[in-house]
């Protein structure tokens, strides 16, 4: 909520049950996928297993990011965010 353009948003991903692969972030924005790789839920309570990445917004309007990571059966999760960034 608040989000404004231009504004560094802090996003955080986590996969489980599995430590193939990576996760590939599209923001909806148009702009270049970015990968991240969690732990895999390797540790359980382990704090710095999230994999972090930012991102701006530079437009105001409704964006859906989605997330996604495929393990080595083929097998895909995606996890979509509605984001809305406001005007200024």
């Amino acid at each position: 909520m608040g989000i404004k353009p231009g504004q560094p948003i802090k996003f955080l991903v986590r996969t489980f049950r599995t430590t193939d692969g990576e996760e590939t972030w599209d923001f909806g924005d148009g702009s270049p996928k970015v990968t991240v790789h969690s732990d895999g839920n390797v540790a359980i309570h382990a704090k710095d297993g999230y994999a972090i990445t930012t991102h701006k917004y530079e437009k105001p309007g409704v964006y859906l990011a989605k997330v996604e990571r495929t393990n080595r059966n083929g097998f895909t999760a995606v996890g979509r965010l509605k984001v809305v960034v406001e005007d200024k």
